[in-house]
């Protein structure tokens, strides 16, 4: 199974919402460096917590022109809260 590349995961996008690309190792594969549970906290929650937020943002009917855009044009395309959610996705999707 191919493994995504990053700019490919940084465009990720399903019907107009974004998702949380898959991790490509295991969450304890960077042991000891980092563990799993930093893995899951940073990736599980707080990096999720930026996907989550953009589709909110994505769903309010002022940001229509934005829902099927890709995140590399929301990132350059915006300014704000939307900017900032599209653009932490980007900075963590690599």
């Amino acid at each position: 199974e191919a493994v995504a590349q990053p700019s490919e995961l940084a465009m990720v996008a399903v019907t107009g919402e974004f998702a949380l690309p898959p991790l490509p190792w295991e969450k304890d594969a960077l042991e000891p460096h980092i563990s799993a549970e930093t893995i899951d906290y940073h990736y599980g929650k707080h990096h999720l917590a930026y996907v989550n937020k953009l589709n909110e943002l994505l769903g309010m009917p002022e940001n229509a022109d934005w829902k099927d855009k890709t995140l590399e044009e929301i990132v350059i395309g915006t300014t704000g809260v939307m900017f900032n959610q599209a653009a932490q996705i980007w900075n963590h999707n690599f």
